[in-house]
Order: structure tokens, then C-alpha cells, then sequence
């Protein structure tokens, strides 16, 4: 999991690629891995696109995702240590549900689809 980060800007691209804007206006570029809800809460989780700063590269963020005045769609922190466990849970259960067993990217050695 990971701590909180303030990132008061983004941009959700049609690819999956989301634009984070840290505190100093520099681009912060994520992958999105998976969509989800939890509690009637929307949620995304991602992943780092190359040199991120401050993330490790298979570190996984979840942000909520919430609509702003304007009807878009915008992401911000989760406010709570126990609403990021909640969602992490969620998030793994979905992620792990969703592995054929044939991803490179899985290293989860308990994984049942696994071979």
C-alpha cells in the first residue's frame, strides 16, 4: 500500500494513462490496472509508468474517483487508513479473480490460477 500523496490534478487519457500533477505542476505518469467499487464509492487503482518519483515500479496507488462541479471525473487521495485497507482488499480480490495464470506481470506465488 502507499502512503498518502497530494496530487491536486489529473487527467484520465482514453488509453488508460492518467496524468497526476504533483505540487509542483510536474507530470506524473500512471497506468491504470482496474476500475472498481466499494461501499458506493468509485475507485481506480495504478500503477507507475516508468520513473516515477517517490513510487517504486510495481507500486500500486488507489485513488477515489469523484465528479467535480463541472460533472467531470477527478481523483483524489482516500481520506482514511481504514477506507485505503478496505479498498486495497477489494482491489486484490478483483485483481487476483482476473489472473489466467499467464500474465507476466503476476508475481503472486499463491495465486490458484497460477501453473
Amino acid at each position: 500500500m502507499n502512503e498518502e500523496k497530494n496530487f491536486p490534478e489529473q487527467e484520465l487519457e482514453e488509453d488508460g494513462l492518467i496524468v497526476l500533477l504533483d505540487e509542483n505542476d510536474n507530470e506524473l505518469n500512471f497506468q491504470m490496472i482496474l476500475p472498481f467499487e466499494n461501499n458506493g464509492k468509485a475507485y481506480v487503482a495504478m500503477e507507475p509508468v516508468g520513473e516515477v518519483p517517490g513510487f517504486e515500479p510495481d507500486e500500486v496507488l488507489i485513488m477515489e474517483v469523484i465528479e467535480d462541479e463541472e460533472g467531470e471525473a477527478t481523483l483524489q487521495p482516500l481520506e482514511t487508513e481504514e477506507e485505503l485497507e478496505a479498498a486495497w482488499e477489494v482491489f486484490e480480490e478483483l485483481y487476483n479473480a482476473e489472473c489466467d495464470g499467464d500474465c507476466e506481470d503476476c508475481d503472486a506465488e499463491d495465486c490458484d490460477d497460477r501453473e
